[in-house]
């Protein structure tokens, strides 16, 4: 019985144990995008456009001539399918980023030199309620993509999914903003909209 009542007692406090906060910035893409990190390795120069209705295609070389970015970007859903690649030819890494904060969403995968898997990262489980799922519960309120800008803020100690769209005139307007509370999915209103003007 004592065994029983220690068991729960454990399990009790282990519950209770705060879960590690996730910052916007653990989420943001460290790596090369729009420029390069190593000029001796990879140049700028070397990268190759192909623009169509719905996507943009970019491919980026080392200077030897071996691939070294692959990069989708999905118009549509405002996500860039990106790949990295080795100078040796194989495949560094993969994932999804978002075009406005360039977030890692999905499920990264990372490899060794050799082309074998070394690690993934679920960046969706970061989140009871994932980049994913917000995007769902935003488009069930009105919120579509491409035309909303996605965002995580802390309010009152809770992180949410901000989703803000943009009600423009000649130029200037006024955001809507919907909160998807990361944890529970519950939707709150903005206190403040904000205000551009050109």
């Amino acid at each position: 019985m004592k065994n029983i009542i220690l068991f729960f007692f454990i399990i009790s406090i282990w519950s209770c144990k705060p879960s590690k906060t996730i910052s916007r910035s653990d989420l943001i893409y460290k790596g090369p995008i729009s420029n390069n990190q190593n000029s001796k390795l990879v140049s700028n120069d070397n990268r190759d456009w192909k623009d169509s209705l719905n996507f943009i295609v970019v491919r980026g070389k080392y200077i030897s001539g071996s691939k070294h970015v692959e990069i989708l970007q999905d118009k549509n859903t405002k996500l860039y399918h990106w790949k990295q690649f080795y100078p040796n030819g194989k495949l560094k890494e993969k994932g999804l980023i978002t075009k406005d904060n360039r977030f890692c969403v999905g499920k990264w995968e990372y490899y060794d030199e050799g082309g074998q898997i070394d690690s993934i990262i679920d960046f969706d489980k970061k989140f009871k309620v994932s980049y994913f799922q917000a995007i769902r519960i935003a488009y069930e309120n009105g919120f579509g993509i491409p035309e909303s800008e996605i965002d995580i803020e802390k309010i009152d100690h809770k992180t949410y999914w901000q989703i803000r769209k943009w009600n423009m005139k000649y130029g200037s307007g006024n955001s809507t903003t919907l909160l998807i509370d990361s944890k529970s999915g519950k939707i709150r209103k903005a206190e403040n909209e904000e205000t551009k003007y050109y």
